[in-house]
């Protein structure tokens, strides 16, 4: 090979790696920035051991109504991308996924709740800045898809 193509494939091969680097490092920082974790960190040990607690319950609660939703967007694929459309079947489909999606948001705010009741004027806050946070990245990484 000549030397103008050995240079071109080092710097194409030192660029893909640069990028790599930055793709990784920012999917690295969205995922500990939308991280609860982080947020606890913040709290006292009895807020911080409430919040896990109910989390955790919130998890189990909401697990089958996720696993709904995943089977509901897979019909939704499968609809699309069948030879013909199907107008009465997507339409059931997108409801299915509505219906699973409202039930899981019913119960965030179920814990939302009960959180707020329980947790102490300063620690509320706190969370209720967490929990706005998390719905304006929510909104804003929907609006950029």
């Amino acid at each position: 090979m000549s030397r103008k193509i050995k240079i071109f494939f080092t710097l194409s091969i030192m660029l893909n790696i640069l990028l790599l680097g930055v793709i990784s490092g920012m999917v690295i920082n969205k995922l500990q920035y939308t991280s609860w974790k982080y947020a606890n960190e913040e709290f006292s040990p009895e807020s911080r051991h409430l919040v896990a607690r109910s989390f955790q319950k919130a998890h189990k609660d909401i697990k089958p109504t996720f696993e709904q939703s995943k089977k509901a967007r897979k019909n939704i694929r499968s609809i699309l991308a069948a030879e013909e459309f199907d107008l009465k079947a997507f339409e059931k489909a997108m409801r299915n996924m509505q219906s699973t999606h409202k039930k899981m948001m019913e119960r965030k705010i179920e814990i939302m709740i009960e959180l707020a009741q329980e947790l102490p004027l300063e620690e509320r806050v706190k969370l209720s800045e967490k929990f706005m946070k998390s719905f304006a990245r929510q909104k804003h990484s929907k609006n950029n898809r």
